[in-house]
């Protein structure tokens, strides 16, 4: 489905639509009044979104959205239709690397080469998890998710004491918890940094710790824990495996 047929404004409805239904399943409700258009929908930020009427015409009309109920006053419930879903996950491709749709503040730095050529293997572990991200079925693959980027921490502190020509002193490369204080310990005692980044970087091993345990979580499901997961958990292991990896790599290599 080419994303010439629609405008910006269509193609960023239907992706806050498929975003709030992985927060909700129930069905979103659309309402015009006087004072304007309006969806609603527990998986919006405040309960409801405002939008153009006509840009959800354009959306049911080429299938996208499915009515399911009507009610006075023109009101009525729709959901994101199948075709919808596999509009979404096209039109994501469409924009380029996968990595570009995490986070567009990151854009730039998940584009460096510089980092995909340092560290190939968790950049194809990372891509595996960001991919997943922005499928259709990607609420049913969180622990998929979870598992690429815990990949993704693995390959990455393995090619970052390569790149700093140091001899892991922890020989078990699923804990990354100990590879990753060697490399900041190293760091600090051979290199000049400022009170500024020497800060950060301390506040880095924290950070690691903290993100490994998570993705492990993520990974397992949360069965210890006992807490379900869901899309905003996928998301947010994804956003921060990319930018400690590329923090770290960025001050130490």
């Amino acid at each position: 489905m080419a994303t010439a047929r629609f405008t910006a404004d269509q193609v960023q409805l239907l992706f806050d639509l498929v975003d709030a239904s992985r927060k909700s399943k129930e069905p979103f409700l659309m309402l015009r009044t006087f004072g304007g258009s309006f969806l609603r929908h527990p998986g919006f930020g405040e309960g409801q979104r405002d939008f153009d009427f006509g840009d959800a015409v354009v959306l049911s009309d080429c299938g996208l959205l499915t009515a399911t109920s009507y009610g006075n006053n023109g009101t009525f419930h729709f959901v994101v239709s199948p075709v919808g879903l596999q509009a979404y996950e096209e039109w994501h491709q469409q924009q380029g690397d996968a990595a570009d749709t995490v986070e567009d503040e990151i854009r730039r730095l998940v584009d460096s080469e510089g980092f995909k050529s340092r560290h190939p293997k968790a950049h194809e572990c990372w891509q595996e998890a960001a991919n997943l991200l922005w499928a259709k079925d990607a609420t049913d693959r969180v622990t998929d998710i979870g598992h690429h980027c815990r990949e993704a921490m693995q390959e990455f502190a393995e090619s970052l004491l390569t790149r700093m020509e140091l001899e892991p002193e922890e020989a078990d490369k699923q804990k990354t918890k100990n590879r990753i204080a060697q490399a900041l310990t190293h760091a600090k005692t051979n290199a000049k940094f400022g009170d500024a980044t020497l800060g950060m970087l301390n506040a880095m091993s924290g950070y690691w710790d903290a993100l490994s345990d998570l993705a492990v979580r993520q990974e397992h499901g949360a069965l210890k824990e006992g807490d379900p997961l869901d899309w905003d958990d996928a998301q947010a292991v994804v956003f921060q495996t990319l930018f400690v990896m590329y923090e770290l790599d960025r001050n130490l290599v």
